[in-house]
């Protein structure tokens, strides 16, 4: 099977979720990963592991088995003056762990891709409580990515994430939730890259620039740049490459809106109740948000104009994603009814 991550573009892999992942990683040009394992990323430290002899020490990539989840965060500070692409690991409840060491890393900014798989859980099959990564993100300005229950698509968003975290100089943190971590299915591959910098290629001038330091009074110049440059620019590069997706359908007063792997669910419901067949055709446009933080909103308003009502349909508490499209809904001053966690 790992043989695999050597494919170049045309072939097709055959395996799981951590599999795909790690051959996205290979082919955006990555220069070092790190992680301390937890269900369901921790298949993900053994793909990690179970390759680096063979495949990742021979293209210079650093690998490390963290001795927790704030070790393995510390890691994304080599892509704040660099650009060294990058990614790290846990489960959800570790990111309280991580929190210090994202806080400080997010203000900084990054200009190398960094990406956080997290093992979102909110169902527990894995972890003891149930809790969300959003809000971290939220607090400490970071991209967040929620792809849906698809092996290609989820090796895709993991390409487009390095892209979105360079594009916006954030971080950008990757959910992989239990039952999308464990997918067994194909995938089409592209060509690896080597990555600019790494253990072959290795940086001969070191520079530090003392304005990425996160200290007053540089902090607060980190903060203008989070909302008056990060996130608009992160909006443009969501709309620019579609990484959100529209399901057409033939009623056009009403619809849904959701997110990840719950789109699998609902279709699943749908089809349940006579409203979808196996193809994930239905009557009933969808907006499926595989990044639920930042939203934009021109995708939301697009939406939403012509309806008389849309269901969110949103995992786990806080509500946050209602709780913003209902603010957006405001500020465009739509006429409709939004449902969400009063009936659901």
């Amino acid at each position: 099977l790992l043989e695999q991550l050597n494919f170049g573009k045309g072939e097709t892999l055959y395996g799981d979720t951590p599999l795909a992942i790690l051959k996205a990683f290979l082919e955006s040009g990555v220069s070092y990963l790190g992680g301390y394992p937890g269900s369901p990323t921790a298949s993900l430290i053994d793909a990690i592991s179970d390759s680096y002899d063979t495949i990742l020490e021979p293209k210079g990539i650093y690998c490390d088995c963290s001795g927790n989840e704030a070790s393995a965060a510390s890691l994304l500070s080599a892509s704040i003056s660099y650009p060294i692409r990058g990614s790290v690991n846990w489960k959800i409840v570790g990111t309280n762990v991580a929190s210090d060491a994202l806080s400080h890393i997010s203000s900084s900014g990054v200009v190398g891709g960094a990406m956080i798989i997290v093992g979102e859980d909110y169902g527990c099959d894995s972890t003891c409580v149930a809790e969300r990564a959003l809000p971290f993100a939220l607090k400490s300005t970071m991209a967040v990515m929620d792809p849906r229950g698809d092996l290609e698509h989820v090796a895709k968003m993991v390409r487009a994430g390095f892209e979105l975290s360079e594009y916006s100089n954030m971080p950008v943190m990757f959910l992989l939730s239990t039952r999308v971590a464990h997918i067994m299915n194909k995938m089409k591959c592209s060509d690896n890259q080597e990555a600019k910098i790494s253990m072959l290629n290795r940086l001969d001038n070191l520079t530090t620039n003392i304005e990425t330091i996160p200290l007053p009074p540089f902090t607060f110049d980190h903060e203008k740049k989070k909302y008056n440059e990060r996130i608009p620019a992160a909006q443009k590069f969501i709309l620019d490459n579609k990484l959100n997706e529209f399901f057409d359908g033939d009623e056009s007063s009403i619809g849904i809106i959701t997110h990840g792997m719950i789109y699998n669910s609902l279709m699943r419901c749908l089809y349940n109740l006579g409203e979808a067949n196996l193809y994930g055709e239905t009557k009933l446009p969808i907006l499926n948000l595989n990044v639920t933080y930042p939203l934009v909103p021109e995708e939301i308003i697009l939406f939403l104009r012509d309806k008389k009502a849309v269901l969110i349909v949103e995992e786990g508490m806080p509500n946050l994603l209602e709780e913003q499209i209902r603010s957006i809904t405001q500020r465009a001053r739509l006429g409709l009814d939004i449902f969400g966690k009063d009936i659901l």
